[in-house]
């Protein structure tokens, strides 16, 4: 699956219309269309600001893979260092 595909099935499955992504990032809904649908290729200025707008949502590594990868990204669990012997006896 191409990148713009795995775009154009993110923001399906997310309902966000071509139209209203046109006018927040300031281009033409036509010239959406065309990334979408691969006609266009997609700046790499486009990629950067829909991944900063979902990027509580979209795994980027699941973006690139050369596969049918939903790019949908899991929920991040909290980092929790592990203790060692030393920090133990401290406690």
């Amino acid at each position: 699956m191409e990148i713009h595909e795995k775009i154009r099935l993110f923001l399906k499955q997310k309902k966000v219309v071509s139209k209203n992504l046109a006018e927040e990032y300031g281009i033409s809904q036509q010239i959406i269309s065309n990334y979408l649908n691969g006609v266009n290729a997609m700046p790499l200025a486009f990629l950067v600001w829909i991944y900063e707008k979902y990027q509580n949502e979209i795994n980027l590594n699941a973006l690139f893979e050369n596969d049918n990868t939903s790019i949908v990204a899991e929920p991040r669990t909290e980092y929790k260092p592990k203790l060692n012997k030393k920090r133990i006896l401290e406690k």
